[in-house]
């Protein structure tokens, strides 16, 4: 995330090719987790399909995070040869009091061997 102002939660969907990547885990980034308000991270993956949702939050009435970090590390293995697309969409960052705030996404690709 970046240039994010008061963030209390977060949303995205990931889409990738399940004939070249399985996505093993979805891990919180940390950066929810400042000031030292724990944050939870609930990934619903679908290897089956290459889909997953992530979900981050802070806890509630707690203030939101501003600046630039990493909400989330997804650690994908390879399955298959070839270049996979992983695609970030349904984007969305909310503040402490859950208003949206702009967001914007952008995918890679990744040439498998």
């Amino acid at each position: 995330i970046e240039n994010a102002a008061d963030a209390g939660a977060a949303t995205f969907a990931v889409t990738f090719n399940p004939k070249a990547l399985k996505l093993v885990s979805a891990q919180d980034g940390g950066f929810l987790g400042e000031g030292g308000q724990p944050s939870s991270l609930s990934p619903k993956i679908d290897n089956d399909n290459g889909t997953a949702a992530v979900s981050l939050t802070r806890p509630a009435g707690s203030p939101g995070v501003s600046g630039s970090g990493i909400l989330a590390n997804l650690q994908f293995e390879a399955v298959g040869a070839g270049i996979a697309t992983i695609t970030f969409s349904q984007a969305s960052v909310a503040d402490a009091s859950q208003t949206p705030l702009p967001t914007s996404s952008s995918g890679t690709q990744v040439t498998i061997k």
